[in-house]
């Protein structure tokens, strides 16, 4: 009888790690590779998405090796990275700069900024102070201090969701994240645009998915290219 397997992919601060495992929770096989963390100005975080694809190429052959299992043999996977590690990008994942990590706080200006409209959103935050590490403060500080970026910036991605368009094809944001850093309410209408046009930010919203998934939801199989790079069955599911 075929084996089973599914494998985890956890993209933390320093290092991507690749586990796989059996369906009753054995782990068959482990990989690690590190990337570089970049600090321009004190303050400041900055990681290479390419770097991230690298590692995780790297991480999933190793974890392969060691299972000795086949790609056939695995039938799913499922992710989490840091976040809100945000990458501005074109249509095609193409970074336009390095990505600023979830502890960057460059947009502590900005985060005082939001904090004191009291918006109403802000309810979802119980109207507590805004953090500089959430997605619509670094947004606007791209867009200030860096508009040829922003302006060009055709996607604005978070880690995680970059990493699932790299593997799936598919520009999709998570539930998990959208609702607490980007102020995202879906029994409201999703993307409060009243709020990112209040401060300044009306013309970002075809920079974000409006394809907002559930945690545990089916995206899809794996590119042809993703496949081949990673050493796995288009089929799997993601």
């Amino acid at each position: 009888m075929k084996k089973e397997l599914v494998i985890g992919i956890d993209a933390g601060t320093e290092s991507v790690r690749v586990g796989i495992y059996d369906l009753h929770g054995n782990q068959v096989g482990f990989g690690v590779t590190g990337y570089q963390t970049y600090y321009p100005h004190p303050g400041w975080a900055e990681q290479d998405p390419n770097e991230w694809w690298s590692a995780l190429v790297s991480s999933m052959k190793k974890a392969m090796k060691q299972s000795g299992s086949t790609k056939d043999e695995v039938i799913g996977l499922s992710l989490d990275t840091t976040c809100a590690t945000i990458v501005p990008c074109k249509n095609d994942g193409t970074p336009l700069r390095r990505a600023l990590l979830w502890m960057d706080i460059r947009s502590h200006e900005e985060a005082q900024f939001i904090s004191s409209t009291r918006h109403e959103v802000l309810k979802y935050n119980g109207y507590g102070k805004v953090s500089p590490e959430w997605m619509v403060c670094k947004a606007l500080w791209l867009k200030r201090n860096e508009p040829q970026n922003y302006k060009n910036a055709e996607k604005l991605m978070d880690f995680s969701d970059w990493y699932t368009y790299m593997l799936t094809g598919r520009y999709t944001g998570s539930i998990s994240t959208t609702t607490y850093r980007w102020h995202y309410n879906q029994e409201e209408g999703g993307v409060p645009k009243h709020f990112y046009e209040s401060v300044g930010l009306g013309d970002i919203f075809e920079k974000l998915p409006e394809d907002i998934c559930s945690l545990g939801e089916h995206i899809g199989g794996l590119t042809k290219d993703a496949a081949e790079e990673l050493g796995l069955n288009r089929k799997v599911k993601y």
